[in-house]
């Protein structure tokens, strides 16, 4: 359209006069940080697509049908945008607008609604539980003692295909156990895709560590005073808990003093209040964790069934199969309690809104 044309002179010039007094002056750059924001908070089909592309790159899969890894490097530029654009638009001095830059990324990672940032976290989180449950299986597996008794049950497997079916069948609760855990292991065992995710685990908690305590490794308590933030502590000036974590590090803040665990009355005061306030987005996150948590079971599980299928005793496909079914129910009904919340949520969130609006009217017909 003829406006797009404007907007991108526009830029050239603002560009052209930075380039002047900065040769390294990037406006890219300087509205990264309003991108990061409009990305995490924006849950239009448009932003979720265009942050998911950011995030895993534009292709979908690869040529074994595994999803790209989450890219920590642009979730962490994109965090430290969205701290760097909410402190800067949300108070003149910098202590300030780090303490609203923390609490509005705890009200993103923690919305009862819910959001597309929320979902990507969860997401990963899922994928790293269930990974590093195979992983257990598999090193449990790979055990000495567990390759024996692995020997010992095939063994047994191959004598009781050799007994007639009517003494089999007799003798199947004894068999069944051992039947169970031969077909088991091959559908618990960590493939490339669970590598993956706890590489990218290893990253994410990285990022956390970093941003919860700081690049020195001391606990990230933000500025030392609202008057100067650069001011060192033995100056006497008093530490703001937490204001430094306006990223992902944020959930640090739901324990003052930079994660720790209070003691002091006076904070536990504050914790239980912040605990109290966010309550129902804990709810709200817990339930949405396990519905995915279990999809991903389910989706992980039909994938082994398809591929390993026919090494796969059928008494241990009928109780895989089985599993899936109760796995779906329970998930359907997740789904259905973790809508509910959110619109009991967004209800209640139009009660308050319309609440502040009328405020102000009450208070001019008093006067």
């Amino acid at each position: 359209p003829p406006w797009m044309a404007y907007i991108l002179r526009t830029f050239t010039v603002l560009e052209g006069v930075g380039l002047a007094q900065d040769e390294d002056y990037s406006i890219t750059s300087e509205c990264y940080p309003y991108l990061a924001r409009r990305l995490f908070t924006d849950n239009s089909p448009r932003a979720q697509h265009a942050l998911r592309q950011m995030l895993y790159g534009a292709a979908n899969a690869d040529a074994s049908g595994a999803l790209p890894s989450l890219n920590v490097d642009r979730l962490e530029e994109l965090s430290e945008g969205f701290q760097s654009y909410t402190a800067s638009t949300s108070a003149t001095e910098k202590a300030q607008g780090l303490e609203v830059a923390s609490e509005q990324a705890l009200d993103l990672l923690l919305s009862p609604q819910g959001n597309f940032i929320q979902q990507v976290i969860l997401e990963e989180v899922a994928a790293v539980v269930d990974a590093a449950a195979r992983q257990m299986v598999s090193q449990a597996a790979a055990n000495p003692v567990s390759q024996t008794a692995l020997g010992l049950l095939r063994q047994q497997h191959e004598l009781s295909q050799q007994i007639p079916g009517p003494l089999r069948f007799a003798l199947s609760p004894l068999l069944l156990p051992g039947e169970l855990v031969l077909g088991a292991v091959p559908l618990l065992e960590k493939d490339d895709e669970d590598d993956s995710s706890l590489r990218t685990a290893g990253k994410l908690l990285a990022l956390l560590q970093k941003q919860a305590t700081g690049p020195s490794g001391a606990p990230n308590r933000g500025p030392v005073s609202p008057l100067d933030a650069d001011a060192p502590l033995d100056q006497g000036a008093r530490p703001l808990p937490t204001a430094g974590a306006g990223g992902l590090g944020a959930l640090s803040g739901l324990l003052p003093g930079g994660g720790s665990l209070p003691r002091d009355p006076e904070e536990v005061r504050k914790l239980v209040e912040r605990l109290l306030r966010y309550r129902p987005g804990l709810d709200a996150l817990a339930t949405k964790f396990a519905s995915i948590m279990l999809q991903r079971i389910v989706i992980r599980l039909e994938e082994r069934l398809a591929m390993q299928g026919e090494n796969v005793p059928q008494v241990v496909q009928d109780t895989t199969r089985a599993f899936i079914g109760v796995a779906e129910q329970l998930e359907e009904a997740l789904l259905n309690l973790n809508a509910d919340r959110a619109a009991q949520a967004e209800g209640a969130r139009a009660l308050a809104l319309a609440a502040t609006d009328s405020e102000p009217e009450r208070s001019g017909s008093r006067v």
